[in-house]
């Protein structure tokens, strides 16, 4: 499988399923392709079930469509109502290979929101006045405490 592409040309795009459940069995030769733009938050291949379930052996493949590093964002790849991941991947030699922004927290798995897993690739930073503004705020609230 390898959403998007139409062409011999790599492609971003969506593969849609409703009502029914993705199973890629383990086994020599069994992968799912996964083209993203690292460069770009969200610009990736996605496979979107609705309705139904994605039991995933075998092995995932992730390939960036431009030269990295990466940005800070989200790329989502597999969303269904749920997602038993058991397979490999390439995604942490890929990260590795691609650059992160510095300093990042890279997290990639399933995750789940709303009532629907995500496999799901986050590369964040806490926002350094967000964490000043906090701090401020609860020095101000001792203060007032105090008085």
């Amino acid at each position: 499988i390898r959403p998007g592409d139409t062409t011999s040309t790599p492609s971003i795009g969506t593969l849609s399923v409703e009502n029914g459940d993705l199973v890629q069995n383990g086994g020599t030769g069994t992968q799912t392709l996964f083209d993203f733009d690292p460069t770009t938050s969200g610009s990736a291949d996605l496979i979107d079930i609705s309705g139904g379930t994605a039991t995933v052996g075998g092995s995932l493949v992730f390939s960036n469509l431009v030269a990295g590093p990466l940005v800070y964002g989200t790329w989502d790849f597999l969303i269904a109502d749920s997602i038993t991941y058991t397979g490999t991947d390439n995604m942490a030699a890929l990260i590795s290979s691609l650059g992160t922004p510095s300093p990042a927290e890279v997290s990639f798995g399933v995750v789940n929101l709303g009532g629907q897993d995500i496999l799901r690739l986050v590369v964040a930073i806490p926002e350094p006045s967000t964490v000043v503004l906090l701090g401020m705020g609860g020095l101000l609230m001792l203060r007032r405490r105090k008085a």
